[in-house]
């Protein structure tokens, strides 16, 4: 009936492979899965500061909302690779920008 050869190579070349790759996404917390890719915004945008409203305005999966951005930042901060500085008033009133400051190892460190 069944091909146990032909049911042995599909576990192992496509079953198995899936499983890992779909276990693996979960086994990761999504905040540091968020903040490994801002740290590749950061690098790729060569910023050496940045606010808030930056990362947002690139609109890039995962980091284009304050609920998905402030945890990736949270952990970038924990790690020391940015940390939050006091923004200049802005001439025009309103919120206060959230601008930080990136640590110059972030830009030395290979993805």
């Amino acid at each position: 009936m069944f091909n146990v050869a032909k049911q042995a190579h599909l576990i192992e070349a496509y079953l198995l492979p899936m499983a890992r790759r779909a276990y693996a996404e979960a086994a990761e917390p999504k905040s540091d899965r968020l903040a490994r890719r801002l740290a590749g915004i950061i690098r790729e945008q060569g910023w050496h500061s940045f606010t808030a409203r930056q990362v947002l305005r690139l609109d890039r999966p995962g980091l284009n909302s304050k609920g998905d951005l402030d945890p990736a930042l949270a952990a970038l901060e924990d790690g020391e690779c940015i940390r939050a500085v006091e923004a200049p008033p802005n001439p025009k009133g309103g919120r206060p920008q959230r601008l930080y400051a990136v640590s110059p190892a972030l830009h030395r460190v290979q993805p």
